[in-house]
């Protein structure tokens, strides 16, 4: 029992802990101005005119749009609520005893005072500077002697939120919570926790099918630091979407379940990230691989033919008829930004170099020694159309090595005690 409440609360914690990252290192990344931008993109992906290939992955900005954002969590982060506590919009009145509290002990009443005379003289000599008229000068400078700083003085969160109630209605709408603009930011963090904690569930069986129980909790830990690696290219939704959908087109190919239900899921998948579901079909089609003797397809080798052509034809109708009007926010071609990144290949190898260290552990697992070779492909295109900075295109290649991972700590084990034992 208390196994199995380990492994809920592992998975819930994990789970947890990487929405809120993504929160943190997306959508509040550069405060409101990542906030405003994501709302807008996410509304021009729901219509259709959105750069590529983001437009292409519309499944995820659907969900979010027609479920996720309705979900009422208003995820946690620190920054955001101190912006809207220090520009008076806080509705919590401890919180805002508490902001009174900072501002007079950060910015004493004496030294707001000081800012206003300040502010006063400048504009005074900028009047001066600028103005050849005697009169019109006197004028002005007897209008910014009327100007009351008495605001900002007594109550300075007060004094900005007089300020945000004149901003543009969008702009007001950043310091709501019940807001649109507030809905679609929680719904993307909604969205990234419920697809991380099924994928971590999917984890959890696709492990355990290689696995016992410790090396399995292991592996989900490792995937879990490795995850969060992979956090700072999240803006775009459809990652752990895509993620658990590779997952369970994993163990329904390894189960060898019903080929329809991974078609329906392939179709699926190829709305969020058409590319990671046609490596899922080809891990399909090598392990299922027939050829009869009459030198005919064999019904198994027809099926994966037929999966295989699911994403590629649901891309074709995503790029050349749906929108064949959106046009790449990049270069299509990224060879030389993944030779020249010193970065990039020490943030991959850092995210490969464990599983590759236990790389001979394929050949003792027959579906991993039967598919492994879909993995040179899958390098190569992200290779010369990816950007191998962004870690989060490498997860299915993550979760596939996993088991290995697993075998190989196991192997170490052994030779550990087999050294205690001499």
């Amino acid at each position: 029992m208390r196994k199995k409440v380990f492994l809920i609360l592992t998975i819930l914690t994990l789970s947890i802990i990487s929405a809120l990252m993504s929160l943190w290192l997306n959508e509040d990344s550069f405060s409101i101005g990542s906030r405003l931008f994501i709302y807008y993109s996410h509304k021009d992906y729901l219509k259709g005119i959105g750069p590529a290939p983001n437009q292409y992955r519309i499944l995820p900005y659907f969900l979010i749009e027609k479920v996720f954002k309705y979900i009422p969590i208003n995820w946690r982060n620190d920054f955001h609520r101190f912006l809207i506590s220090w520009v008076g919009k806080d509705n919590d009145k401890r919180r805002s005893q508490e902001v009174k509290r900072n501002y007079d002990a950060f910015l004493p009443e004496k030294k707001r005072l000081e800012i206003a005379n300040m502010i006063k003289s400048y504009l005074k000599q900028a009047v001066a500077g600028s103005l050849q008229n005697r009169l019109l000068e006197t004028i002005v400078n007897g209008f910014i002697d009327n100007i009351s700083f008495d605001p900002w003085v007594k109550d300075p969160a007060g004094f900005f939120s007089m300020i945000v109630d004149q901003l543009p209605t969008d702009f007001k709408a950043l310091f709501d919570d019940k807001s649109d603009v507030s809905k679609v930011i929680n719904g993307y963090v909604s969205f990234r926790f419920t697809f991380t904690l099924i994928s971590l569930i999917l984890l959890f069986i696709w492990l355990r099918n290689f696995l016992n129980d410790f090396e399995t909790i292991f592996c989900i830990f490792l995937f879990g630091v490795f995850y969060l690696h992979s956090m700072r290219y999240f803006s775009q939704p459809e990652a752990p979407l895509s993620l658990s959908l590779f997952l369970s087109i994993l163990l329904l190919t390894y189960r060898r379940k019903n080929w329809l239900l991974i078609a329906v899921l392939l179709v699926l998948g190829s709305l969020a990230r058409s590319d990671h579901m046609l490596f899922a079909a080809l891990i399909y089609a090598l392990y299922n691989f027939e050829f009869n003797k009459r030198g005919f397809f064999s019904k198994q080798t027809v099926k994966s033919l037929i999966l295989l052509s699911i994403p590629l034809l649901i891309t074709y109708v995503l790029v050349k008829i749906m929108f064949s009007h959106a046009t790449y926010y990049s270069t299509l071609w990224q060879i030389r930004e993944n030779l020249t990144d010193p970065w990039a290949w020490i943030l991959f190898g850092a995210f490969i170099s464990i599983p590759f260290l236990f790389i001979d552990g394929l050949r003792k697992m027959e579906f991993l020694r039967k598919t492994y070779l879909w993995m040179i492909p899958f390098f190569i295109m992200n290779f010369l159309v990816g950007r191998i900075i962004e870690i989060r295109i490498f997860l299915p290649m993550l979760v596939y090595l996993l088991p290995i991972v697993g075998f190989g700590m196991r192997s170490l084990l052994v030779e550990d005690c087999e050294e205690r034992s001499n």
